[in-house]
C-alpha cells in the first residue's frame, strides 16, 4: 500500500488519500478496508492527480464498488470526492460515480482539488 497514503483530519471530518503511482484493485481494496477499520469519516478525498490507474478496468471498478457494498463500507450521508484531472483517469473514476448511484454515499468527480473540497464542504455539518 506504499503508493496509497492516508491521513485524517478529525477536526474536518476528512479522510484524505493521495495515490501516488501504478495501483491496482488490491491495493485499493486494502485501503479502503484501512480506512473503516481507523474509524471513517464522514467526508473522503482521493487525490489521483499523481495516480496511474492503467492497471484498472471497467470490471475492477465495478468490483470496488461491490466490495464496499459487501463488507457494508457505505457510509450513510458520507461524501467521497475524486480529483482526477487526466481523462482516462477522469472516465474510470465517473464509471464508479454511476456504479454506484442508488447507495448512500455520495460520489463526486471532479478534475480538480479546489473544485472537490468545496463539493465536500458543502455536504452540511458533520
Amino acid at each position: 500500500m506504499e503508493a496509497i497514503t492516508i491521513k485524517r483530519d478529525l477536526e474536518q471530518n476528512l479522510t484524505f488519500f493521495e495515490v501516488r503511482g501504478a495501483v491496482g484493485r488490491r491495493e485499493l481494496e486494502e485501503a479502503i478496508a484501512s480506512f473503516y477499520e481507523g474509524g471513517p469519516t464522514r467526508c473522503v478525498l482521493w487525490d489521483l492527480r499523481q495516480a496511474d490507474l492503467q492497471r484498472l478496468a471497467t470490471q475492477d471498478v465495478r468490483g470496488l464498488i461491490r466490495f464496499m457494498e459487501q463488507n457494508n463500507f457505505i457510509r450513510a450521508e458520507g461524501r467521497t470526492a475524486l480529483v482526477a484531472p487526466r481523462d482516462a483517469d477522469y472516465g474510470l473514476a465517473r464509471m464508479g460515480e454511476v456504479f454506484a448511484e442508488g447507495l448512500p454515499t455520495q460520489f463526486g468527480v471532479f478534475r480538480s482539488l479546489e473544485q472537490a473540497l468545496e463539493w465536500l464542504a458543502q455536504g452540511g455539518p458533520s
